[in-house]
């Protein structure tokens, strides 16, 4: 966990001064591909994880409080590309939460970025937030669904359909 008298103030400054920022949120981001904000990430965490974890924590939060969901996606996307199983447990106590403002949000693009990270943590906590989401854009459940189905299988939960009553007038039934 971060704890403010473990991290380096330099290495904090300094990570922020190269303007993630400003890259997390002018980046466009495909699949599969390494850009400039996380080469600057990967950069630093070498240097002093806990200074990026705190300089990323503060980004998200920012990000949520003016709703700007392309900068909260960029976040995600980037802590999905550089958890490892030696930061995972960390990473997972500092941005679950920000994981789960993305999927309840209903911004299809954060949403794509929780559901990348949640492929890549794979815990329960990330199978029962993508479980009980509501999904309305069509691409992004069906990304959902492929995630939600491997996650219960590696963790051995039961198939179950969960119903979500999304107009007074209409029910609506998900099978996991």
């Amino acid at each position: 966990m971060w704890n403010p008298k473990i991290y380096s103030e330099s290495v904090y400054e300094e990570f922020k001064n190269t303007g993630i920022r400003e890259m997390l949120e002018r980046e466009s981001w495909e699949d599969g591909m390494s850009n400039a904000s996380i080469n600057c990430t990967e950069l630093y965490i070498d240097k002093d994880g806990y200074a990026v974890i705190k300089l990323l924590t503060e980004i998200s939060r920012d990000a949520l409080s003016s709703n700007n969901w392309h900068l909260l996606a960029g976040v995600l996307r980037t802590v999905a590309w550089v958890t490892t199983e030696s930061t995972k447990s960390t990473d997972i106590a500092y941005f679950l939460g920000y994981m789960s403002d993305a999927l309840l949000n209903g911004n299809s693009e954060a949403q794509e970025a929780a559901i990348m990270l949640a492929e890549e943590w794979r815990t329960q906590e990330c199978y029962e937030l993508l479980s009980v989401t509501i999904f309305e854009n069509e691409w992004i459940l069906e990304y959902a669904n492929k995630v939600i189905d491997e996650l219960r299988i590696e963790l051995g939960q039961p198939k179950m359909v969960l119903s979500f009553a999304k107009k007074m007038s209409e029910t609506v039934e998900i099978e996991l």
